[in-house]
Formats: structure tokens, sequence, C-alpha cells
């Protein structure tokens, strides 16, 4: 991410080229992290719609459904084709 808006178009290309050439996103600001997919009640929600992409993050909170809210997660991510990974595997010291 880089100072002032988050989720450009330039940096969301930056982090997707990165993913897709199999090198670490430049999150150069980790404490200033955004996320485009949400969890709640089994239900998968994505700002801006559609399925989820390479390099997006998604929140998840543990509570009594997170059984249901990873198995609904893991099931989006493997229809369009994803792997999901650590968010930390991609954070470099600030």
């Amino acid at each position: 991410m880089r100072d002032g808006p988050t989720n450009t178009a330039a940096s969301r290309v930056e982090t997707t080229e990165a993913v897709g050439a199999g090198r670490r996103p430049p999150l150069r600001h980790p404490r200033r992290l955004t996320w485009r997919a949400t969890m709640n009640d089994g239900r998968l929600d994505v700002q801006g719609g559609g399925p989820l992409q390479r390099g997006d993050i998604m929140l998840m909170h543990f509570r009594p459904d997170l059984r249901q809210n990873l198995e609904v997660a893991l099931d989006a991510a493997r229809a369009a084709g994803l792997q999901p990974a650590p968010l930390e595997d991609y954070l470099t010291p600030a």
C-alpha cells in the first residue's frame, strides 16, 4: 500500500502482478492494510462484487460461525482457482 488513498488501482495492479509472478507483493505499510472481502454468518461479501481475485485480503473473525465461514471462504477460493495463503507470508518488516 502507498501513502494516500488505499486500494488504488495502481497498488492493486502491482500486487496482482507480483502474486501472479510468484513474488511477494510489496506491502510497504503493514499497519495500513485493507481488505476486499469479509465473511459473516456464512456469507461472503466482496467489495465491488464479483469473485475473489489474486491478492484479495479477506477479513474473518473468531466467532461461533467461524467453521461455516471458513468452509464458505475455502469453497469460494477454490471456485476462483485460488489457494489461500497466510497474510504474514506477504508482509515485510516496517
